[in-house]
């Protein structure tokens, strides 16, 4: 997906390898779907429909939160942060969902000086 070979460490979080993993995930992730969402900065989570994944040369614009979502919530959509998203194991997307947060959670600040999308 990130064009590693087998035992390469991971990749830091840049604008070139969010949009490669945005390109992975828009083909493979099933759409729509329930998550819930927990968010970082604020206490509890709710459970959102997510319609779309969105591309990060459009929508990052320096927050550095990486994949962005469009979710809906009570007919209100919304933008929410990938990461922040949870989906049970049993659920087709989670192992998607998983992975990305692990390498984006542990790999987003290391670069964040010089990431510009």
């Amino acid at each position: 997906m990130l064009g590693l070979r087998a035992r390469s460490p991971l990749p830091e979080a840049d604008e070139s390898t969010l949009l490669r993993y945005y390109q992975y995930l828009a083909t493979r992730l099933a759409l729509p779907f329930k998550a819930r969402h927990c968010p970082e900065a604020e206490p509890g989570e709710r459970v959102v429909t997510v319609v779309a994944i969105l591309d990060p040369r459009e929508w990052d614009r320096g927050t550095h939160l990486g994949l962005l979502c469009a979710v809906r919530l009570g007919g209100v959509e919304s933008i929410a942060p990938l990461f922040e998203l949870e989906v049970g194991d049993d659920h087709p997307n989670f192992q998607l969902l998983e992975d990305y947060w692990y390498w984006f959670w542990n790999w987003r600040n290391r670069t964040r000086d010089r990431w510009v999308l």
